[in-house]
């Protein structure tokens, strides 16, 4: 099967190196908009396969319909993940019990129903370089995501 745009946006977001935060200008509407959880190596790729999250428009290379890189950065917060059917909030990827298939992600602390994971809780009071990584996602938006 050939990779479409979906394939390349869901491979450049996808994956456990550092992830970045990448500010698109929209070739059509000339809005600024935010993609996050970016792997460096994909970066420049992103406004070839990216649709602009304000007004829709999708790139084209062979058109060279393109959005523009304005800018990226690493500054990053903790990211929230839980199952759709449970409310506890895991922010730690190496906890036994993180969701790496269908769950919600919060870019900011939950604030809704729910509690956040023990297990998580521990192994960042226990944090030392190199041993573990906090899931971070950008200061700059606050989003809900569902994956699956």
């Amino acid at each position: 099967m050939a990779a479409g745009p979906q394939n390349a946006y869901t491979t450049a977001v996808m994956g456990r190196e550092a992830k970045w935060t990448v500010v698109l200008q929209c070739y059509r509407c000339h809005e600024d908009f935010l993609i996050s959880h970016v792997i460096l190596e994909r970066v420049k790729m992103l406004g070839g396969v990216c649709p602009c999250a304000v007004c829709g428009a999708k790139p084209s290379v062979s058109e060279s319909r393109l959005h523009r890189l304005v800018d990226f950065t690493d500054v990053m917060e903790t990211v929230y993940r839980t199952r759709a059917e449970e409310r506890i909030w895991h922010f730690v990827a190496e906890c036994s019990a993180w969701p790496a298939r269908e769950f919600i992600e919060l870019n900011s602390r939950p604030t809704i129903d729910g509690r956040l994971c023990e297990e998580c809780v521990d192994r960042l009071h226990n944090f030392s370089l190199g041993s573990m990584s906090i899931v971070t996602a950008p200061t700059a938006v606050e989003t809900v995501r569902t994956f699956d």
